[in-house]
């Protein structure tokens, strides 16, 4: 993820193809259950920038939301990387993160913040729900009735959670000063070789072009 950001900041056109295919990729070898909805998602967001591209005509607010949109799709491939490390279980996260000696505070971090997403999504649906059955729902003419929807109760769920998450974290003695063990067995094999290399010469090929 980290080599792709650096890949997007830098990289024309061509560049962003590349990483684009090669995010795929992996999603295809990693997680592939989530490959055709990434794929459609992927198509529509691209279809929607292009028409506001198109034919509409733009002013303040249609040139922010295109924008937005357009930061969305120029970052794809990073969410897809994302995706593919949130479909791990914390426990995996971490051990395989302890493989390549991450420092401790990193590791929890981000253990608990790709446990967190798939946690906040589940929350954020339950919310929809409840809101449905009431007769609200979002709505961008009202964005401060929206907020007050989904987000107040959001936070107040995301408290209960860090809670559950702080517990958690007790419970199976992480701040414990000793070695680690894992149920699954995690190897750096020759596919994460693979995808660093091709990564790497991404990248290069990313800066070659901007010399």
């Amino acid at each position: 993820m980290i080599i792709f950001s650096m890949i997007l900041m830098i990289g024309d056109r061509k560049t962003y193809v590349v990483t684009l295919i090669l995010s795929f990729l992996i999603e295809l070898i990693m997680a592939r259950k989530y490959l055709i909805k990434s794929l459609i998602s992927y198509f529509l967001l691209f279809c929607i920038v292009y028409l506001m591209n198109k034919y509409m005509m733009m002013s303040h607010i249609s040139g922010a939301l295109y924008t937005m949109l357009l930061i969305i799709l120029k970052l794809c491939p990073i969410w897809i990387l994302a995706k593919v490390l949130s479909s791990h279980t914390s426990s995996e996260l971490m051990n395989a993160f302890r493989k390549v000696h991450f420092s401790q505070k990193i590791t929890i971090s981000i253990a608990v913040f790709f446990r967190f997403v798939p946690e906040f999504i589940t929350r954020l649906k339950e919310i929809k729900e409840g809101a449905k059955i009431r007769g609200l729902g979002f709505s961008i003419l009202h964005p401060v009735k929206s907020f007050e929807i989904f987000v107040v109760p959001l936070m107040y769920k995301a408290l209960s959670i860090s809670d559950t998450l702080t517990c958690s974290i007790i419970t199976k003695g992480i701040e414990y000063p000793c070695k680690k063990t894992c149920y699954r067995t995690m190897n750096f094999t020759y596919r994460d070789v693979l995808f660093i290399f091709l990564s790497l010469g991404i990248l290069g090929g990313a800066i070659w072009t901007r010399l």
